[in-house]
C-alpha cells in the first residue's frame, strides 16, 4: 500500500452485515488453512499446531463489556519489526480495530489490522487449526491480504488481517500468522483486554448505531442488526440492505462525493463507493487531531444497496442520512 486510506477507511464492498463474518468465504474453500507442508507453522516457531481440533461449542452468553475491549491492546509491534518499521494506527476505522503499519522505505507499506466480531453464534464449519490454547480459522492469500479469526471463548472473534498492494514483495499470511500469535498470548492472560482510557467527549463511541434509524421508515428494510460494540447497524429484507457503520478517517472533501448540509452537518454522498450497486452517504460527526496531530474526523457511513441502480440508490441513502444527522446527538 502507497497511501493511507480516505474515508470510508472500513473495507468495501462489505461481503455481509458488518456483525457476521463471512465463514462461507473462508471455509471451505478457498480459505481453508494451509496445512504443515505449506509452511504456515514456520513463522510462528511451530506454535500453529498442523493438527485440526475437533469443532468448538458455541460460545457462552457474552459477560463482558464490548466496548471496553481494546484492540490495539493485541497488537505487537516489536513482533513486526523485521518486516519494516511499525507505526501503531489506532484511528483507522470503527472503534473495534486496531492497524500496525509496516513500512519498507520506498513509501509502501503492508496493513496489519486487527479487528474485534461478534461471534455468530454457531461454531464456523471447516478446518481449524490452534494457536497456543485458542481454536483459529484461517487460509491462504486471498485478494492480496490474508485473514486469522481467532476464536474467543468469551464470546467474540479476533480477526487478523495483513493486507497490501497486489505484487507487493512480503508473505501477508506469515505477518497474519505472527501478529495472529501476538494476539493470543496476550489473550491467553486475559480474554478481555480493556482500554486503558475512556473515549472522549462527544465521541461516536459512546452512541448506539441502531438508535439512528427507525426501523418503521420506508426506506429501511428490515430489522436492525447490531454489530460489535453497537458500532454498526444492519437492516436486511427482501427489497435490499442498509447499514449504519461508524468510521474515522480524513475530513470530508470532493472525493467523498456530492456536498448537502443538513440539520447542520455536512454530508458527502457517493454511487458505487462501497461496490456496485451501492450507494454511500458519510454524515460528518467530531472533528478531532490523532496520536501524530493530525486532522481527523468522525464520522457516520450509510451504505444502501439493492436491485436498483446505485444512482437511485443515492435517494434512500441520502434521506436515511438526513434522519441519521437529525437523531446524532
Amino acid at each position: 500500500m502507497t497511501t493511507p486510506p480516505r474515508f470510508p477507511a472500513e473495507p468495501r464492498p462489505s461481503p455481509g452485515p458488518p456483525d457476521t463474518v463471512n465463514f462461507t468465504k473462508v471455509l471451505p474453500d478457498p480459505r481453508d488453512l494451509r496445512d504443515a507442508a505449506a509452511g504456515i507453522a514456520a513463522v510462528a516457531a511451530g506454535v500453529l499446531s498442523a493438527s485440526t481440533p475437533p469443532a468448538p461449542a458455541a460460545p457462552a452468553p457474552a459477560s463482558f463489556d464490548a466496548r471496553a475491549l481494546d484492540p490495539c491492546r493485541l497488537t505487537d509491534t516489536a513482533a513486526l519489526r523485521s518486516y519494516g518499521r511499525t507505526e501503531l494506527e489506532p484511528d483507522y476505522g470503527n472503534f473495534d480495530r486496531c492497524d500496525v503499519l509496516l513500512h519498507r522505505g520506498d513509501g509502501s507499506y503492508t496493513d496489519v489490522k486487527v479487528e474485534l466480531e461478534n461471534h455468530p453464534g454457531n461454531p464456523p464449519e471447516g478446518e481449524l487449526k490452534r494457536v497456543g490454547t485458542f481454536d483459529v480459522v484461517g487460509g491462504p492469500l486471498q485478494d492480496d491480504s490474508c485473514t486469522r479469526l481467532i476464536l474467543v471463548p468469551a464470546g467474540y472473534i479476533v480477526s487478523v488481517t495483513a493486507g497490501d498492494d497486489p505484487g507487493a514483495p512480503v508473505d501477508l499470511c506469515a505477518v497474519a500468522d505472527i501478529a495472529t500469535v501476538s494476539a493470543t498470548k496476550t489473550l491467553s492472560g486475559n480474554e478481555t483486554p480493556l482500554r486503558k482510557a475512556p473515549f472522549p467527549t462527544r465521541s461516536l463511541a459512546e452512541v448506539d448505531a441502531c438508535s439512528l434509524l427507525d426501523p418503521a421508515a420506508p426506506e429501511v428494510p428490515g430489522p436492525p442488526k447490531p454489530s460489535f460494540g453497537r458500532w454498526g447497524c444492519a437492516y436486511e429484507g427482501p427489497t435490499g440492505r442498509v447499514r449504519v457503520i461508524f468510521d474515522r478517517g480524513h475530513p470530508l472533501d470532493d472525493r467523498n462525493g456530492v456536498r448537502t448540509t443538513q440539520s447542520g452537518r455536512e454530508i458527502r454522498t457517493l454511487a458505487d463507493d462501497y461496490g456496485p450497486g451501492t450507494c454511500r452517504s458519510t454524515i460528518a460527526y467530531r472533528p478531532y487531531t490523532d496520536i501524530d496531530n493530525t486532522p481527523m474526523l468522525e464520522a457516520v457511513l450509510i451504505v444502501v444497496d439493492g436491485d436498483q441502480p446505485s444512482e437511485r440508490l443515492c435517494v434512500p441513502a441520502t434521506t436515511l442520512a438526513g434522519e441519521v444527522a437529525r437523531r446524532l446527538p
